[in-house]
């Protein structure tokens, strides 16, 4: 009889806990999901009652299928309607966007203690994907590194053997695009008509290829042949989009459970094989160092900064940090500028005449000319600076990568968590009283729109779209066998340069406190990555009507709608010459 109580009474405990557990499981996911998905009306909350909420939204998904649609056409069409700051449901999660020029020069330089970038890429599930050093330290890392090397570059370009300072990206680029057709010609076995690749796949392989070879060293990737580091890497990245994108829709345990804790588990796999690339490499270097006495050493400049001066040694807790470091800094540095460089390349062929390209060409043979004189002496002269800010003008191949970006632009480009009350004055046509103070309520999820104010009319005039439209050039170029028909295009090539100059008119680097500082940097790995196909390769475009739209779908500079195959081969460096000449 007691035997018989005592079980039934654990199985009535046993059953209570499952009730109770049910029940608080219950009210916690009803309250989550009505606060995110069912709280449309623009009355009905505080946080939201002076800020315009855009209207069609439905149930659990909100504005999310009216902005995958057309990301560009859809926030254009609430900024003219609402005004530049307007509240969009994301399938659950709440964005104040923040579309125009003023707005973003309001709240760009308020402080990380007012708007915190970190707590937003946190919020999103980074410090899992990432890693929490990357989210806390890893961008201020980055940004003191990367400002340190571009100050040290005039210094470079006039030491001995050095030729100019961004001679190591052209000739890394050069070498990554050898190998990388290399592998390609293996795997096709050939062919005398060239091989055919996937363009953006194509040229990211060789941005991070050159970007490890540079950042981190050329023994990182040196005879790893039995691992291809470049397709893990890309793959991990690209999973991590798609996961950040599912797991904003989910309560946060839900998503952690299910999306964010596995790929965490990959990342800390992908972080096991950096550490022990980094032990093998340092083996390899001090046998090589030692055995020749020289004091050459392979190591990237980054890899270097990070191990003189921020502390990080050989131990082994040092070089796990060093590879989470790793992690979040290829996630950043090449994934962008090879887009924006096949971009320009796709710009380049579509809407240049054939006297703009004929120009281009000639001023990427310059530059790569230029970049192959490695004198055993000091240059005599010193070389002209390269493009900054302050200068009055630019060359045609820069401007069309920066014209570029202007277009590709991402929809959505910045993120922040309001940390205190903000108060801000928004000029807003559509109201009676034009200059509105609109105060946003601590606890906010901000949203800088890029692509909106580099398609302003007010700012870049009319025309100035953002869709890709067929090319103008009716002829066969000597970069293309292909002859297209034609059609008007929409692009610019002749805007001010101060437009560019200016961070809050052109806000593809972002502005403010958190504006990038490899700008400078990614258009030279973008324009050597033009001059290189322009001089030393042919490329085979498939005609412009079968080239892909833009998609601005995914969190990165606009990508194309589909594939974009090419058929690509190294030209004869006669060949080359002679045509340059």
């Amino acid at each position: 009889m007691v035997s018989l109580l005592l079980s039934s009474s654990s199985s009535f405990v046993a059953a209570l806990v499952m009730i109770v557990v049910l029940t608080v499981s219950t009210v916690y996911f009803y309250k989550e999901f009505s606060s995110r998905f069912f709280n449309d009306n623009n009355n009905s909350t505080t946080i939201f009652s002076k800020i315009p909420f855009a209207p069609n939204s439905v149930p659990i998904l909100g504005h999310a299928l009216l902005y995958k649609k057309d990301p560009v056409g859809y926030l254009q069409e609430c900024t003219t309607t609402l005004g530049p700051i307007f509240t969009l449901n994301m399938a659950g999660k709440h964005m104040v966007m923040i579309c125009d020029q003023e707005l973003q020069q309001q709240l760009a330089i308020l402080p990380e203690s007012v708007l915190s970038a970190r707590q937003a890429v946190a919020d999103i599930g980074f410090e899992q994907t990432l890693g929490i050093l990357n989210v806390h330290e890893g961008t201020s890392l980055h940004k003191g590194i990367i400002k340190g090397y571009m100050m040290t570059q005039q210094q470079i370009k006039h030491k001995q053997n050095q030729g100019k300072g961004n001679d190591v990206w052209i000739m890394a680029l050069r070498e990554s695009m050898q190998l990388e057709l290399q592998q390609q010609q293996q795997k096709q076995q050939g062919s005398k008509d060239g091989d055919t690749v996937e363009f953006f796949h194509f040229i990211r392989r060789v941005m991070l290829r050159t970007t490890i070879h540079v950042f981190l060293g050329s023994s990182f990737l040196h005879q790893w042949s039995q691992f291809d580091f470049i397709h893990a890497f890309m793959e991990f990245q690209d999973t991590l989009e798609d996961v950040t994108a599912k797991s904003v829709i989910l309560p946060k345990p839900l998503a952690l459970v299910l999306l964010l804790w596995p790929l965490q588990r990959k990342r800390l796999e992908l972080q096991r094989i950096i550490e022990k690339r980094l032990k093998d490499i340092h083996k390899i270097d001090t046998t090589v160092t030692n055995c020749s006495n020289s004091t050459t050493t392979t190591t990237g400049f980054w890899l270097h900064a990070l191990q003189t001066e921020h502390g990080y040694d050989d131990g082994d807790d040092s070089i796990s940090k060093i590879a989470e470091l790793i992690v979040g800094l290829l996630f950043a540095a090449h994934k962008n500028p090879a887009i924006g460089a096949a971009q320009s390349f796709l710009f380049l062929q579509q809407e240049l005449d054939h006297t703009q390209k004929e120009r281009c060409r000639d001023e990427a043979h310059n530059l790569l000319i230029t970049n192959n004189n490695n004198n055993d002496t000091a240059p005599t002269t010193p070389p002209p600076p390269p493009p900054t800010t302050t200068t009055t003008s630019i060359s045609f191949l820069r401007r069309v990568c920066l014209e570029s970006l202007r277009v590709t632009a991402h929809s959505i480009g910045a993120v922040r968590t309001v940390q205190k009350d903000v108060i801000v004055t928004v000029n807003n046509d559509n109201n009676d009283n034009n200059n509105n103070t609109v105060h946003i309520p601590k606890g906010s999820n901000l949203a800088f729109s890029h692509i909106i104010p580099n398609i302003a009319p007010s700012i870049w005039g009319g025309g100035s779209s953002s869709s890709s439209s067929s090319g103008k050039d009716t002829t066969t170029s000597t970069a293309t066998n292909t002859t297209c028909s034609s059609s008007s295009s929409s692009f610019n090539w002749n805007h001010s340069i101060s437009l560019y100059q200016d961070e809050y008119s052109f806000t593809t680097f972002s502005n403010g406190i958190h504006k990038c500082p490899g700008q400078e940097l990614a258009l030279q790995l973008m324009m050597g990555v033009v001059a290189l196909l322009l001089v030393e390769y042919t490329v085979e475009l498939p005609c412009d009507n079968d080239i892909p739209q833009l998609s601005f779908e995914r969190a990165t500079l606009a990508q194309r709608t589909g594939p974009v195959m090419v058929t690509l081969s190294e030209r004869k460096k006669t060949d080359a010459v002679v045509e340059a000449e």
